[in-house]
């Protein structure tokens, strides 16, 4: 990272990329993966969005940039992935309409966390930023219903491989990155209705959940099967992470579907060998006992 010609290279972003994953997966420490997206964070930060314009630099930000997002929502705090040069060139340069709504809804978290960092700050009450970004996630519902209707999640019975489980029927989806997409959509809602119902003067109260957050948490609960779907490997469980944990927080402890959640996130963490899932079980545990998120 110190050396004139190196630094401006692939290979270093490209290294620490590699790292992520690793800590994803054989971390042992409860914070160790958090402070490595912080600094990945800072490194993407210091090659400026230009650097990320063409490929491979281009796909490895979009691989990385939600687990970015992911920290900066359990950090509360916002990113430089919210501004609009960090955020427009990807838009601009996708002609694929899967990819290009994966693309927005990752960008409409990272403005949530921004939203989050915000409403905890005194005498701060953003709640026109907070209309302002449900109807971007409206929008962005719409136009899966519009441009790619085949595309939309089908309801279909629950089956024999989700037996002894608390669903009764599951969400069937075209692709893995549209469920991915999906998922994540239904993560921003719970986070937005979450966090718009706060006082920033009550850092650890919190409002009674409406309907429509207990309605988003079950989809993202009707989702798993589809994301663990052996076909998927690593990667469904990859993508299931954050909405997991997020729906997890969504749900009262006494709910099944919260502890149903909870032991498929230690399942990942024993049979996926991903350990951070493990590590997020821990910290929904800690939450639990000591009244935090």
């Amino acid at each position: 990272m110190t050396d004139p010609v190196k630094s401006r290279g692939f290979d270093v972003p490209a290294a620490a990329s590699l790292l992520t994953i690793y800590e994803y997966t054989a971390t042992t420490s409860q914070t160790g993966w958090l402070e490595h997206l912080r600094g990945i964070a800072t490194l993407f930060e210091l090659k400026g969005p230009s650097f990320f314009h063409k490929h491979p630099a281009r796909a490895l930000f979009i691989f990385i940039r939600m687990s970015i997002v992911f920290a900066t929502v359990i950090w509360r705090e916002r990113s430089y992935l919210e501004r609009s040069e960090w955020q427009d060139f990807l838009i601009a340069a996708e002609d694929e309409e899967e990819t290009l709504q994966g693309i927005r809804i990752v960008n409409l978290l990272a403005r949530v966390s921004g939203l989050i960092q915000g409403m905890l700050q005194p005498h701060n009450n953003p709640q026109s930023d907070w209309s302002s970004i449900l109807d971007d996630l409206a929008d962005w519902h719409q136009t899966w219903s519009r441009c790619l209707p085949a595309c939309l999640p089908r309801s279909v019975p629950a089956g024999s491989s989700t037996e002894h489980t608390v669903l009764r029927k599951i969400l069937w989806y075209t692709r893995l990155n549209v469920a991915a997409a999906f998922c994540q959509y239904h993560a921003a809602i719970i986070l937005v209705h979450k966090w718009s119902h706060r006082s920033a003067t009550q850092d650890s109260a919190m409002e009674p959940h409406p309907a429509t957050v207990q309605e988003h948490a079950l989809s993202i609960c009707q989702s798993i099967p589809y994301l663990l779907a052996e076909e998927h490997s690593h990667l469904g469980a990859f993508y299931l992470l954050f909405p997991a944990y997020v729906a997890c927080q969504a749900l009262n402890p006494e709910q099944a579907e919260r502890q149903w959640l909870a032991g498929i996130l230690a399942q990942v963490a024993r049979d996926k060998g991903i350990a951070i899932a493990k590590n997020l079980v821990h910290k929904l545990e800690e939450g639990q006992m000591g009244g935090k998120e």
